[in-house]
């Protein structure tokens, strides 16, 4: 008597991620939870083999998958030379192009038609699987598979495969083809289970555009290097037919290339141009030789420039393009700020904290530079009011509720600690205000100035190379009050303005106005505030106020890290 099952499929494999490609790693997850046994299949990566010289390239890409990415699966009887059908005479299914989704679990719903397994069977089928998963299915070679000789039943699939060239930088995976070899069945304890290793079909074009390098020259701090990418403005294949396509590469933030997934074994060309210190043109070609299946080859382009004589100085321009200029050099039409601090301005490099609690550093790293001040208030110089509800408690509720909390450090001082108070934790602060928009009702402590923040993030946009705009703590508006005269003076240069507002404490504490808000909290419904005077220079209590933070009205003047 035939003991008929049902053959499910268990993929477990996580985000878009580098690994080596001499290793096949097995990536193991949840079981399905069923009276039935099922036939579990695992897929493994064997990555890509590359001549690229960052470390973490060198050990080769790995695609994995995220939920609701498929796959396809074709299973072929070795005995019968034909897909696999468990039951043919009964109107049963062929085992052809099975779509398999992954869902939230890590398991792979076979969408309701799972693969019958007859038991004794097992021995003569072989299972080959496909990435990613098409409607029509792919040509697949059933005779070539059968054959059993080593031959690429995927292999037409390849040559006919369609890459979109226009959405590789947000659907990259969804052009690249991965397939495996014939996997046969094997028995773990009491199941069935499929290895599959699924090999990259296509080649990679991995691009590393050229920078601007900024070697300062100080040496009280040692400022490292700064370095700012080409911004690309088109990217362009030819290939061996001679036939152009305008790309939209994918862009490996980690390793700073961008990547163009191209046809194996055939000859193209990738042109394009970049804007560093003006427009440029690029255009290189590789054999199909060196477009190997499941290679990734480096194109590192020309035109790097090196800044050697300059040193990093409070009151110097900082422009949309990331460039540096001098205070005393004309003032550039594309400025967007002005630099404040010179020097490492991540908390675990300045203070008693540890890197786990600085999430400057471990979001942006190389932000270690120093701050920039911008030109102008937000909110088109209007006053506003910093949140929309009092009375909440941020710290408690970073350290008790939000599940990353320990990523951050306290926002709270309630004034009993002026060493603490003047730290430099805006970024820190306002990332963490930023995570709490997405819980109630904290979100209400924080949301009218994450509002004004994201305005203006939008009208004075910058590069990654920086952090985004944020709210500076009091710290840091702390050190533009040490400089004001050469900040403000620059600033003006540039065509911007920055006030100085002296007498905050001549009124009642809940009347002051015309200050700027910073993003350390006094207590669960107030803000300090700065009026940029001399006479809060490292907290003095005579001259430091908090402010109402859903009562008063004052302006915002925002920063980033560089």
């Amino acid at each position: 008597m035939k003991f008929n099952k049902l053959v499910s499929i268990a993929l477990f494999t996580g985000l878009f991620t580098m690994v080596s490609c001499s290793q096949e790693e097995e990536q193991v997850g949840p079981v399905q939870n069923n009276e039935k046994n099922f036939l579990q299949i695992t897929v493994s990566d064997a990555g890509v083999n590359g001549n690229v010289s960052s470390r973490a390239v060198e050990d080769g890409y790995k695609t994995t998958f995220t939920p609701n990415d498929e796959i396809g699966v074709y299973v072929v009887d070795m005995k019968t030379k034909k897909i696999y059908n468990p039951d043919p005479e009964n109107g049963g299914m062929d085992a052809s192009n099975r779509k398999f989704t992954l869902l939230e679990d890590g398991t792979w719903d076979p969408n309701g038609y799972g693969i019958e397994r007859i038991e004794e069977e097992m021995e003569q089928l072989k299972f080959f699987a496909y990435y990613p998963y098409q409607a029509n299915g792919v040509d697949f070679n059933v005779e070539v598979a059968a054959a059993n000789t080593g031959g690429d039943p995927f292999a037409e699939a390849v040559e006919k495969w369609t890459i979109n060239y226009e959405k590789l930088d947000t659907e990259y995976t969804k052009s690249d083809l991965m397939t495996s070899e014939a996997t046969d069945a094997i028995t773990v304890g009491a199941m069935g289970q499929v290895k599959f290793i699924l090999k990259h079909r296509l080649s990679i074009a991995a691009i590393q555009m050229p920078n601007k390098v900024y070697e300062f020259q100080n040496t009280d701090p040692v400022i490292d290097p700064y370095k700012i990418p080409a911004v690309p403005e088109s990217f362009i294949i030819k290939d061996k037919d001679k036939v152009e396509f305008n790309v939209n590469p994918y862009y490996d933030e980690q390793n700073g290339l961008y990547r163009i997934l191209v046809k194996p074994n055939q000859e193209y060309t990738i042109s394009g141009t970049f804007v560093l210190d003006g427009r440029k043109e690029f255009a290189h070609t590789r054999t199909a030789a060196e477009a190997k299946e499941g290679k990734a080859v480096k194109f590192k382009l020309k035109g790097s420039i090196v800044i050697d004589d300059q040193t990093l100085q409070i009151g110097d321009y900082y422009c949309a393009d990331g460039s540096i200029i001098e205070k005393d050099k004309e003032a550039p039409q594309n400025a967007v700020g002005v630099i404040f601090f010179v020097g490492n301005p991540q908390p675990s490099a300045l203070y008693d904290y540890t890197e786990y609690q600085d999430i400057l550093k471990n979001t942006r790293p190389n932000c270690n530079h120093g701050l920039v001040i911008a030109l102008n208030d937000a909110n088109n110089g209007n006053t506003s009011k910093f949140s929309s509800n009092k009375a909440q408690d941020i710290d408690n509720w970073k350290n008790n509720q939000f599940a990353k909390g320990g990523e951050y450090i306290n926002v709270m001082n309630k004034g009993d600690n002026n060493a603490n108070l003047i730290e430099l934790k805006g970024y820190n602060n306002t990332k963490l205000m930023q995570e709490s928009q997405n819980y109630e009702p904290i979100n209400k402590r924080s949301d009218l100035m994450c509002n004004i923040l994201e305005q203006y993030q939008q009208s004075v946009p910058v590069l990654s190379i920086s952090t985004n705009w944020f709210c500076p703590s009091y710290g840091e508006l702390n050190e533009v009050t040490k400089n004001y005269q050469t900040i403000k003076s620059s600033i003006e240069s540039a065509g911007g303005n920055l006030t100085q507002y002296p007498d905050i404490l001549s009124v009642e504490w809940n009347k002051v106005k015309d200050t700027y808000w910073t993003s350390t909290v006094r207590n669960t419904d107030s803000q300090w505030v700065s009026g940029l005077n001399d006479a809060e220079i490292d907290a003095k209590k005579t001259g430091i106020a908090a402010c109402n933070s859903s009562g008063n009205q004052q302006h915002f003047r925002f920063c980033l890290a560089f």
